[in-house]
């Protein structure tokens, strides 16, 4: 059987690790990750329209090459 419970404090973890063990269970607990300050910068440009758009790869392609160039 599988239970995945999201959203968890850490002391319901505890508790829970503490009852797998008693019932021989094993159990898996991982941690999300906070985001890095650069992926929230880029999180609040997009929102916020500040970001170039192109047609195709060869339009991006060919602005990365010109600014590379410049």
């Amino acid at each position: 059987m599988t239970l995945i419970i999201k959203n968890a404090n850490k002391d319901f973890a505890e508790a829970v690790r503490t009852m797998a063990k008693a019932c021989d269970s094993m159990i898996e607990i991982t941690e999300q990750k906070e985001p890095s300050d650069e992926l929230l910068e880029a999180i609040r440009e997009v929102r916020n329209g500040e970001v170039e758009r192109y047609e195709s790869f060869e339009d991006f392609k060919k602005a990365m090459l010109d600014e590379v160039s410049h």
